[in-house]
């Protein structure tokens, strides 16, 4: 969806299809509790995110949808000797830091928590913007529930493609299909690992914090509007298929019984199950632009490695410039 409207905004009068093997915003996008950490990016990621960053603020103004939300942080670590160098952080006294936590946070006087930034992309508000976005551009065809079963090369500049029961013809492909492998690619060292997130039946207030926990790959999420927060644990699984991870195991739920037994107290059945699928992960978690081996004009995007919605501008602009499609950012219509 990224590339087809970052296409569609350099270029509003060509025409553009957009085939989804299920409806828009399927698979990883509309499972995600897509956050972004000051604290706790890589120097590579940190410059893709702030380029995506900078386009989700410039988009925030162009709809009524908090696509775009700014949020403080605590990253909560067990004992002062495992804050990163260069931070410092309040330990933990009488309970409490300077800023209050939940209640049924567990109290650990070593703990020291380091204060930051988080930033939180609205996996569904971002859908629905994209698709009202495409409601309005004639130039762009949709179809969902469909599977692009063929491409091939016609002629000096054309591609001949094949979409359900229906012929196209492009001359510029970018093949985004996510947890789903696209074989032709010859695709080496990307790997599918299980992503799981819980809810908490804990209501939070405005003045609740993302709270990560660097060291357990974790992190709560306060929900405000859904009266809520969201636990994410990182799953050990991987090599799953993207068709067969819709249901909670006993090893997901033991993720988060360990966290919860750890970090928090919680009455019997506050934790509810939330959201199980797998995203495509690089070996360095650097998303992937390549080219395919025979069609020069046909590229894959993908191996966001959970970070997939995060980075989406970027990914797309970085997929249109291997197409030898001049892209330029920030766009002028959005400042």
């Amino acid at each position: 969806m990224m590339t087809a409207q970052r296409y569609l905004e350099r270029f509003p009068n060509k025409r553009v299809l957009l085939v989804e093997k299920e409806y828009l915003g399927a698979g990883a996008t509309v499972k995600s509790g897509v956050l972004a950490s000051d604290l706790v990016e890589t120097p590579e990621l940190r410059t893709w995110s702030d380029e995506s960053q900078a386009y989700y603020e410039l988009i925030q103004f162009t709809t009524i949808r908090d696509i775009y939300q700014p949020l403080s942080a605590y990253y909560l670590y067990e004992s002062a000797d495992r804050v990163p160098n260069g931070h410092t952080g309040d330990q933990m006294a009488g309970g409490q830091f300077i800023h209050k936590l939940p209640s049924w946070l567990a109290r650990n006087t070593g703990m020291v928590a380091v204060t930051g930034k988080a930033r939180y992309i609205n996996p569904q508000d971002l859908i629905t913007h994209f698709a009202r976005c495409f409601a309005r551009n004639k130039s762009i065809k949709v179809l969902e529930q469909t599977t692009v079963e063929h491409i091939e090369p016609f002629g000096n500049d054309l591609h001949l493609v094949k979409a359900g029961k229906e012929l196209f013809y492009a001359n510029a492909i970018a093949v985004c299909t996510g947890p789903w492998p696209f074989d032709s690619f010859g695709m080496k060292g990307l790997r599918n690992k299980r992503i799981v997130s819980f809810i908490i039946d804990e209501v939070p207030v405005s003045s609740d914090r993302v709270l990560y926990f660097p060291e357990e790959g974790a992190f709560l999420l306060p929900q405000e509007d859904k009266n809520q927060w969201l636990l994410s644990v990182t799953s050990t699984q991987w090599d799953v298929s993207a068709d067969d991870v819709f249901d909670f195991r006993s090893d997901d739920w033991a993720l988060a019984f360990r966290f919860a037994n750890k970090y928090l107290s919680l009455e019997h059945g506050a934790i509810q199950p939330g959201n199980v699928f797998c995203d495509a992960y690089s070996p360095n978690k650097i998303p992937v632009i390549k080219h395919h081996p025979t069609m020069k004009r046909v590229v894959y995007a993908g191996g966001g490695s959970g970070r997939g919605v995060r980075l989406a501008p970027v990914i797309a602009l970085e997929a249109l410039k291997a197409l030898d499609i001049e892209v330029e950012a920030p766009l002028n219509k959005y400042t």
